[in-house]
């Protein structure tokens, strides 16, 4: 490939880049409209996107938890991720526990979990969800190492995971929305690059034991909630991949929790 095909290259990777980051965040990138091939490629870089938004939160925790309580620092950091998020993620959760826990059919639960007004299952769901992300963080302080690979392996791995529920369910809602232009069949090559790029963050901060256990923790976690998705509402929708990502991050500051009691 010569010089000129490089840069084209690059500035089609850097679209793609930017496309994610819009999507997953509430940061500044250029605007611009998008096709669905666009935005199906654009998920292979939802991984780099958590690890920005990791990098982020451990960079915040580490300034302002030398002049806070670590209670108040990890709730601090917390609070940041979800206002660079928009709270898309919680949004979701929300959402899914109010349909799948109110409805009783699949068509009624996917109706409900269209109702922006949040019900008493989507309030429980976030305040467990937040309490628990709280308690694992704080525990993961105890070692300023391991409260780093909690932020940005919890960030990008469980954005990761979220985004590999698209390729083991089909989209449930009838209708069209944002999420549709993402749930397009992915290539090999974005899949192994999705997943390959979660692999080796996991590999450098955590080592590969640690590695091992978080990469079987999620495939179980995935399995279990591909089987439950599908039984309650026939497949995904955007609201159970935000559930999946916040599922997928609790897991993770599990799995890193346990391991750091073990050592």
């Amino acid at each position: 490939m010569n010089r000129a095909g490089v840069r084209r290259r690059a500035a089609v990777e850097a679209r793609l880049f930017g496309l994610a980051v819009g999507f997953l965040t509430r940061l500044p990138v250029p605007g611009g409209r998008a096709d669905e091939g666009q935005m199906a490629s654009c998920r292979r870089y939802f991984g780099l996107v958590g690890l920005l938004l990791g990098l982020l939160a451990t960079l915040f925790y580490t300034v302002i938890s030398n002049v806070l309580p670590i209670w108040v620092a990890a709730t601090a950091t917390l609070t940041l991720l979800i206002i660079l998020t928009g709270g898309l993620h919680e949004d979701g959760l929300a959402d899914t526990a109010d349909g799948i826990g109110g409805g009783w059919t699949a068509e009624r639960r996917l109706e409900i979990m269209k109702d922006s007004r949040l019900g008493s299952y989507g309030a429980l769901a976030l305040i467990c969800a937040f309490a628990l992300r709280l308690g694992l963080l704080v525990t993961l302080a105890a070692e300023p190492g391991a409260i780093a690979a909690g932020l940005i392996l919890g960030a990008s791995l469980s954005r990761i995971a979220a985004t590999s529920m698209i390729s083991l369910l089909p989209y449930a809602r009838l209708e069209q929305s944002k999420v549709v232009a993402l749930s397009a069949a992915q290539s090999r090559f974005d899949l192994c690059l999705l997943i390959g790029s979660g692999v080796l963050f996991a590999l450098l901060l955590s080592g590969f034991f640690s590695t091992l256990l978080l990469l079987l923790a999620l495939a179980a976690l995935l399995a279990l909630l591909r089987q439950w998705f599908k039984r309650r509402i026939g497949g995904f929708t955007g609201d159970t991949l935000g559930a999946t990502q916040q599922g997928a991050e609790i897991l993770i500051y599990l799995v890193l929790a346990i391991r750091l009691g073990g050592t």
